[in-house]
This record gives structure tokens, C-alpha cells and sequence, in this order.
């Protein structure tokens, strides 16, 4: 059973949902995680919460007006990653913890039309991903609507 950590925040109606895959790849790192530091500034709400490693947030990308991180938790942090979601203010923020072991390991998703955006390991079956409707945004985001 994998675990999952949830984090939600007011104001927004986003899920969060760990999917199964039937991916092939044998690796499941995420290398923008040991990356001496973020390419854009990790808001302060995200930094200071204790939920995640202490200095772990890496940017990833934005989509539709929403930034993307990948943190490790404070917990298990060799073991598990994290995408962040961050919207327009600082305290409008949603995450998602999983363990790493399929490419992909956290789904957020939610809205209408349904989008979902995954937290994805290097390296993932980008057949199967594509094949699943999933796009590739930036190195470790994928994105797809429903």
C-alpha cells in the first residue's frame, strides 16, 4: 500500500489522487530534488511548513497560471517526493506526498473540465504516459485534461 500524505489549504477545490501505472521504466529518481537550489523563489507559506524537508522545494513549471514544486517531506524523505501546487497568492497553495515508486507518483487534479497535473520520475514511458493523454510540460510536470 503506498502512503500519501495530503496538505490543503482554503480556497481551493483541487483533489488529490495517486494512480497506479503500468509503466515499464526501472527508475524512479527525481534529480531536480538534488539540485543545489530552485530556479524561482519558494513562497514563504511552503518553506515554513514543516511538512516538507527544510530547503527541499524545487521549481518545476507553470501551467495555466499555477507554479509547480517538488519538495521532499519531512518524513521518509528518501523515499518519498512531493508536488506542490501554487496559485496566484501566497496562502493559495495545495500538495501531495507519495512514495516513488511508478513514474508517476502524485496526481493533483480537479476543475471542470477535469485537469490533473503528476509529479513524474526521470526518465518515465513516455509511450504509455502519451498514450494514457498525459503531456509533457517541463522536466518531472505532465499535464492533461479530461
Amino acid at each position: 500500500m503506498l502512503n500519501m500524505t495530503i496538505f490543503r489549504t482554503a480556497g481551493m477545490a483541487i483533489g488529490i489522487a495517486l494512480t497506479a501505472s503500468a509503466c515499464t521504466s526501472t527508475s524512479h529518481d527525481i534529480a531536480v530534488l538534488d539540485s543545489e537550489s530552485s530556479a524561482q523563489p519558494v513562497p514563504e507559506a511552503v518553506q515554513s511548513n514543516e511538512q516538507f524537508a527544510d530547503g527541499s522545494a524545487r521549481y518545476l513549471g507553470e501551467i495555466d497560471d499555477y507554479s509547480y514544486f517538488a519538495a521532499r517531506p519531512a518524513s521518509d524523505a528518501d523515499h518519498e517526493a512531493c508536488l506542490i501546487q501554487i496559485g496566484s497568492t501566497a496562502d493559495d497553495w495545495i500538495g501531495g506526498c507519495s512514495t516513488i515508486q511508478q513514474d508517476k507518483i502524485v496526481v493533483l487534479s480537479g476543475g471542470t473540465p477535469r485537469q490533473e497535473v503528476a509529479l513524474i520520475s526521470d526518465d518515465p514511458s513516455t509511450d504509455t504516459l502519451e498514450d494514457a493523454g498525459w503531456e509533457k510540460q517541463a522536466d518531472n510536470l505532465w499535464h492533461r485534461s479530461s
